[in-house]
């Protein structure tokens, strides 16, 4: 697991936040601060000098995970401590936790009717160059509703609702060079808020390490936030994000 900290930003942090597919949720930490193993320890984390990290027992579901990393990140910033994303090193303490609160969210997307709007539009000229395939007839009607998308490579990953029944999910996979539109997950009703907070967690959320750009933008604005007054953190929009190429949707 890659979590070796490569900037001057890293090595002031006292935890750095992030996860992958194959390790979960996990945290660096300097292990000689006692507030640090104190609040790990309570929220379920354990040290494994194998990988230098923090994690959590492998059986938990992520859902659980999150919500033990968000409960930790919340502990750190309440005792006025440093907190990190190591997949998007220029957020800030205060942007982690807004973060983590987004990824615990089952809540609507703010941003799904602007969403819903663009995929229609696409999915209308896509009738018109392949014919009207079913779902894809019923995304440019709006049958379909896509409240969240995200394109990794030359694949889209959509999450769409009932127009009649708008907590019925249905998780889509759009293979863009054919214009192939078909049904990977269909979603209970009395799933819904999961649904959405599982997009969130293994489509939209960022699972690359940091560029060398957002190290640089990161290190600079730690200059900057040493050298200048303190401003109150501003809401960052969630990082580009993306999941492995070789496995769907995850239930």
């Amino acid at each position: 697991m890659p979590v070796t900290p490569r900037t001057g930003v890293q090595s002031r942090t006292v935890a750095t936040f992030g996860w992958n597919f194959d390790d979960g949720e996990w945290v660096q930490v300097p292990r000689d601060r006692l507030l640090v193993g104190k609040v790990l320890g309570e929220t379920g984390f354990h040290y494994t000098s194998s990988t230098g990290a923090w994690r959590l027992h492998p059986s938990r579901h992520e859902r659980d995970q999150v919500a033990a990393a968000a409960q930790a990140v919340n502990l750190f910033i309440a005792a006025g401590l440093m907190v990190r994303n190591w997949h998007a090193p220029q957020q800030r303490s205060a942007d982690v936790g807004r973060h983590y609160a987004w990824l615990n969210s089952q809540e609507p997307f703010p941003d799904a009717e602007s969403t819903a709007e663009a995929a229609s539009a696409e999915a209308a000229t896509r009738t018109l160059r392949t014919g009207t395939p079913e779902l894809t007839r019923l995304l440019a009607s709006g049958d379909l509703r896509v409240e969240a998308r995200r394109t990794l490579g030359d694949e889209e990953w959509l999450l769409a609702s009932e127009r009649t029944r708008p907590r019925h999910y249905l998780e889509l996979r759009h293979e863009i060079p054919t214009a192939s539109v078909w049904i990977t997950g269909d979603i209970h009703e009395s799933f819904a808020g999961q649904a959405r907070q599982d997009f969130r967690l293994f489509i939209l959320r960022e699972t690359r390490p940091p560029t060398a750009a957002r190290t640089r933008a990161a290190t600079a604005a730690s200059r900057l936030a040493h050298s200048a007054p303190q401003r109150p953190a501003q809401p960052l929009p969630p990082a580009q994000r993306t999941h492995r190429p070789d496995s769907g949707p995850h239930r």
